[in-house]
């Protein structure tokens, strides 16, 4: 039988609290007058299905690099046989490799898992602080998706540029968030490609990001990009649905600056440095398929106030809003003739649309009772204000 080759690229990353990618650091760093810091545990697991019979597979993982602000302290891998870890040499990413036979297995499982010390990000630096010049070409130069000349300079025709770098960078982060709209519903996004999000107006992080680097770069302001999985600030253990991405603009004595333009428009309850809301009436909270999806982003699993465990045969514990897993459930009934006459989920209580959990409409219970609300239209903020101020 002839043997085919697999290859496979696990391509998620890192943000806020582990960063996988990484970039040219400076050597010196003056000490900054106070550190927060985060120690934490995180795992990176999976497992590779789908696979072709008598075939070798060959698998990429990211790994996490040490950075002027992250240690990894420890790594521990389980893979199927022993991995090699690489590094490319332009920005410093790692990747371990390893080879395997498919033989009779169907999947592939792996996990990596670090122990890690992340220091909080500030530009406390000395003021003659410079890029050398090969770095600064490096973060100044266009790449194949993030162009510095054509479609994006169009948002800036009537734009006037401060002297400031800083101020000037912070003007571009604005002009982002006021032209791009955090929507995943048009096929095209999370490319990172400048032209494409001017066209669109809408995308991911990657694509509010390679708009911003294309924007400043274009300014002479040097513009790296990170990607990675987000910490929340709450301690605890939890699970990651994600990756997530941002960008470090450079400015001579004052270092690299984290910055986030695509976090206002995916981040529900945002509030600006001077703690006043970003927007108002909140439309922008309705950016998943509907109502339900937006809510279930924070509230499903094990997060924060769940209402929806992620395992229907085993609920964890919930408070006063319930758990609406049951809806999930292929048969509640538990009695010696469960078998024969199951009872769907469903029967247990009112249901509310999500496309995302494939949770359709009741068929049977088309109308509320006594009255004309379609079930159709049933979701979480059909009875609730989620955040007490009509954030829905």
């Amino acid at each position: 039988m002839k043997r085919t080759k697999s290859t496979i690229w696990l391509a998620t990353a890192v943000a806020g609290l582990l960063l996988f990618t990484g970039h040219t650091q400076l050597a010196a760093q003056s000490p900054a007058a106070e550190v927060t810091e985060r120690h934490f545990h995180f795992t990176y697991s999976g497992t590779i299905q789908d696979l072709t019979p008598d075939s070798r597979i060959r698998v990429w993982i990211p790994v996490a690099s040490d950075t002027d602000y992250q240690q990894i302290v420890q790594m521990t891998s389980n893979l199927p046989v022993e991995g090699q870890i690489h590094e490319e040499t332009e920005h410093g990413n790692r990747m371990i490799y390893f080879e395997v036979e498919r033989n009779s297995v169907d999947e592939i499982p792996f996990s990596i898992a670090y122990e890690i010390r992340r220091r909080e990000v500030n530009n406390s630096r000395s003021d003659d602080e410079k890029l050398d010049e090969a770095t600064r070409v490096k973060y100044l130069k266009a790449n194949r998706l993030v162009p510095v000349d054509g479609k994006p300079l169009a948002l800036l025709s009537d734009w006037e540029a401060p002297e400031d770098q800083s101020v000037a960078a912070r003007q571009l982060y604005d002009v982002v968030l006021d032209y791009m709209r955090y929507d995943k519903s048009i096929p095209g996004y999370g490319n990172g490609d400048s032209n494409w999000a001017c066209e669109s107006h809408t995308g991911n992080c990657t694509d509010f990001h390679s708009l911003f680097m294309s924007l400043a770069r274009s300014q002479g302001i040097p513009v790296n990009f990170e990607i990675g999985f987000p910490l929340p600030p709450e301690r605890g253990a939890g699970s990651i649905g994600g990756y997530h991405c941002w960008a470090n603009f450079f400015v001579d004595g004052k270092g690299w600056t984290p910055v986030d333009p695509n976090d206002p428009n995916y981040v529900p309850g945002f509030v600006t440095g001077e703690g006043t809301a970003q927007f108002t009436g909140y439309p922008y909270l309705l950016m998943a398929a509907n109502a339900t999806d937006t809510c279930l982003t924070c509230h499903w699993g094990s997060g924060s106030y769940h209402v929806w465990s992620a395992d229907p045969t085993a609920p964890t514990a919930f408070g006063a809003a319930g758990d609406f897993v049951f809806l999930q459930e292929d048969n509640i009934n538990d009695a010696h003739s469960g078998a024969s006459n199951p009872v769907t989920g469903d029967s247990a209580g009112h249901t509310v649309v999500s496309p995302a959990l494939g949770i359709t409409a009741d068929a049977y219970i088309t109308v509320s009772p006594g009255g004309a609300y379609a079930a159709a239209d049933l979701g979480c903020t059909s009875c609730h204000d989620p955040h007490g101020n009509t954030s829905f």
